[in-house]
């Protein structure tokens, strides 16, 4: 009986126009045809009515209502229709220039705009001076008229004092390092305050592996003071990140190879990252990575890192190798960094016949850049990263102290492109380039591996110059566990033997969760350009990730 008697009680509204000329443009406009009460009838009607008004009818008015049984029929009387609109202004309460991106036809006291286009002018007009800060300006126009077949409209802006950041209150990490808020959320005490800053500060925040948001970003404004309330917690941001391979070698036994990666992050709760690093291809190639780096150094917006990295060739070659970088943020997705590299190979064989071994020091001098865009769908991971170094130096040799001049370039790009929620295509290219009048094996890049060109041993191709294009089609099948194919492109050369190759590998894997990490298992196989595909070489890598 309920449910009768509001149907019974149902009303339907039909609008019409009595300017048959005009009903074409009113039938644009869109309105709510059944209501259960007059007065939500008689608020539609009005709605329709500044509806009409905003695309030029400011003459539309009410003209009469007739009732039969449950059927409401309005009349209406647009009136003549306005295209367009030119608003005055004074040019000392707004600078003319916040209009160029709204009207082409404006000047120093007026501009000119579509009357479809009025409420959205209005909204920018307020943007703007958000922006500056003056977060409760109101804006609007008065003294609507028309002359001379023109519509003709004064701004009317009430705006406020600019708002600065008085206090940063941090609830839940309160131990939260205070230069992370300052150099990576770009939020500053005695700054200029807009909500922009905020939502920038909440997307930066999905960069910082050590914290994540217990929810958004809030501002308490009083009469006097600004203050602004974040909410966060601590993040398990320590990493154990393990690889375990198994391949076939050439007298078909079984050999394992692999990495350990243990990443030490924010224990001090500076947002310090301590790494330790080591690798085996299985053919005695180990290497050996240390790294330490303290973020945003004496709250400056300075970052400096250092890196330690020995790598031993079997029985022909050790080197050890030094990077020290001073990286200073330009914002909260970008940074520059002056570089400095050492590097000393000693040949582990006293009578070494192999002319393409030396003994050197070098050293370089350089700078990097590095843009980072944290995907918001997923913490932690870029959508899309950009790395480029650049440095120079000389080599000398050890035996008669013969001098090279050298240069060096790095290059690391990859983007995730979303099809839909379930599918993504990740790809990457990273670049090196090695030039000098001479070069030796033991100073040459080295690449392969499941964190380089897939279906090959870890860094067991030299190259003075390499290309690797890899490219993957993920499908998710939870949030954060997905299948994915594996294809892979490299190009490498040898100056040294004045070799070129082109290298393939293609593959599959799946990544899945657990409840503190993550496992990657891939399946990839290797192939050069001239050679056949050598099954017995496939890789099969199971990579386990833990957070602690």
């Amino acid at each position: 009986m309920i449910f009768q008697s509001a149907i019974s009680q149902e009303m339907e509204l039909k609008i019409l126009i009595r300017d048959s000329l005009n009903t074409s443009t009113f039938n644009i406009v869109e309105y709510e045809h059944f209501h259960l009460s007059e007065n939500s009838l008689y608020v539609e009607i009005d709605s329709v009515i500044k509806k009409l008004n905003a695309i030029g009818f400011l003459n539309t008015h009410f003209k009469s209502i007739k009732k039969q049984d449950s059927i409401y029929t309005s009349y209406l009387i647009l009136g003549m229709n306005s295209k367009t609109i030119k608003i005055y202004f004074d040019k000392n309460n707004i600078n003319p220039n916040t209009f160029k991106n709204l009207s082409d036809d404006f000047s120093d006291d007026y501009f000119v705009i579509n009357m479809i286009d009025v409420p959205n002018a209005m909204n920018s007009i307020v943007e703007q001076f958000e922006i500056d800060g003056k977060s409760f300006t109101e804006v609007s126009l008065k003294n609507i008229h028309q002359k001379n077949n023109e519509l003709i409209a004064e701004l009317n802006i009430n705006s406020t004092k600019p708002r600065s950041i008085d206090k940063i209150i941090i609830k839940g990490y309160e131990k939260f390092p205070a230069s992370f808020i300052k150099h990576n959320l770009n939020l500053k005490t005695e700054t200029v305050f807009n909500t922009q800053k905020l939502k920038n500060a909440s997307d930066a925040m999905q960069s910082i592996p050590f914290v994540s948001e217990i929810k958004s970003p809030e501002v308490l404004f009083t009469k006097d003071s600004t203050t602004i309330y974040l909410y966060l917690q601590k993040a398990k941001a320590n990493r154990f990140d393990g690889l375990i391979g198994f391949a076939s070698n050439e007298e078909g036994k079984l050999k394992f190879n692999g990495y350990l990666d243990l990443v030490l992050n924010n224990v001090l709760n500076k947002g310090e990252v301590i790494s330790i690093q080591w690798k085996s291809n299985g053919d005695e190639r180990v290497l050996f990575d240390l790294a330490f780096t303290a973020p945003y150094i004496f709250k400056s917006p300075i970052t400096p890192s250092i890196n330690f990295n020995i790598y031993k060739q079997d029985s022909t070659f050790l080197n050890i190798h030094t990077k020290i970088d001073l990286a200073y943020t330009l914002n909260q997705f970008s940074e520059l960094a002056a570089k400095f590299e050492s590097e000393t190979s000693n040949d582990l064989i006293s009578e070494n016949t192999q002319n393409s071994i030396e003994e050197y020091k070098s050293a370089f001098f350089g700078a990097s850049y590095t843009y980072r865009k944290p995907d918001p769908d997923k913490p932690f991971q870029n959508k899309f990263y950009f790395n480029v170094n650049a440095l120079w130096g000389n080599r000398t040799l050890s035996e008669n102290s013969e001098k090279a001049n050298q240069q060096k370039y790095n290059l690391q790009a990859h983007y995730i492109w979303s099809i839909n929620q379930k599918s993504n295509i990740f790809i990457q290219n990273t670049s090196g380039m090695l030039i000098s009048d001479t070069l030796f094996s033991n100073e040459l890049f080295r690449v392969g591996g499941a964190t380089s060109i897939r279906g090959f041993d870890q860094e067991s191709i030299f190259a003075s110059a390499y290309s690797i294009l890899n490219l993957e089609y993920r499908y998710h099948l939870a949030q954060r566990s997905y299948m994915y194919s594996i294809t892979d492109f490299a190009y490498v050369q040898n100056d040294i033997i004045n070799d070129n190759a082109q290298l393939f590998g293609f593959g599959v894997g799946y990544v899945f969760n657990t409840k503190s990490g993550a496992i990657d298992i891939s399946y990839a196989l290797g192939k050069q350009s001239d050679l056949p595909v050598d099954f017995q070489n496939s890789k099969f890598h199971i990579r386990l990730i833990q957070f602690f």
